[in-house]
């Protein structure tokens, strides 16, 4: 059996778009990661093992003697519509919508957050189950009085969000991981961004455009 190396950078979104590449590749692959966000190793390796076939290392500096797999979806092979061979052991009911309130690092330039009346008005308006999925924990008590809402937060792994993603009708949230999974699994959805060379590197020109309804600048 075949065997490759690569180098990759980025954080998750990036990841799982990296992810699709190598699911184009058979063989055993091994990918050498460079990150400054180690804080994130668990959830990195949790997207990497999308790709049985595939395992990664991290590294303290990019191995620059490696071929790079990168992040944008118009360079080298891609499976924008893999089908990942995921458990889905949380069941909810269907119709629902998706809700992302936040995406990018915890903090800084790359954070990504939606307003929460803004989000709240959308759960108390829709006729359908809202099911909120993240991380930050601002967002935990979203929804919480609702009884058409099921606040998540917190409460996934990656691949159990990406199974909940995948029976939704619907998915709302700003440009990244869980936006680029919805995408994947051909959902409509409402993205949101922050910068929009990002969705020119990563949505716009490609197959998984055809399932953005809406682009929406954060303000």
């Amino acid at each position: 059996m075949d065997s490759y190396n690569f180098r990759a950078e980025g954080t998750l979104g990036d990841i799982f778009i990296i992810s699709c590449k190598l699911n184009m590749l058979h063989g055993n692959i091994k990918v050498f990661h460079y990150t400054r966000h180690r804080y994130w190793e668990s959830e990195i390796r949790e997207t990497y093992s999308l790709n049985p076939h595939v395992s990664v290392e991290f590294t303290d500096e990019p191995r620059l003697d490696l071929c790079e797999i990168t992040s944008d979806t118009h360079e080298q092979k891609m499976n924008f519509f893999p089908d990942w061979n995921l458990k889905n052991d949380i069941r909810i009911p269907k119709p629902y919508r998706v809700i992302q309130p936040h995406s990018g690092k915890p903090h800084g330039r790359n954070s990504k957050h939606l307003n929460r009346d803004f989000l709240e008005d959308i759960i108390k308006r829709s006729n359908k189950k809202s099911v909120v999925l993240g991380t930050s924990p601002i967002y935990e008590d979203l929804g919480n009085n609702l009884i058409k809402c099921a606040n998540l937060i917190g409460k996934t792994s990656i691949k159990q969000a990406m199974s909940i993603i995948r029976n939704a009708d619907s998915f709302i949230g700003p440009e990244g991981l869980l936006s680029f999974v919805a995408l994947s699994y051909k959902i409509p959805s409402i993205i949101y961004y922050s910068d929009f060379s990002a969705l020119e590197r990563r949505v716009i020109g490609t197959p998984w455009e055809k399932f953005v309804t809406l682009f929406l600048e954060l303000k």
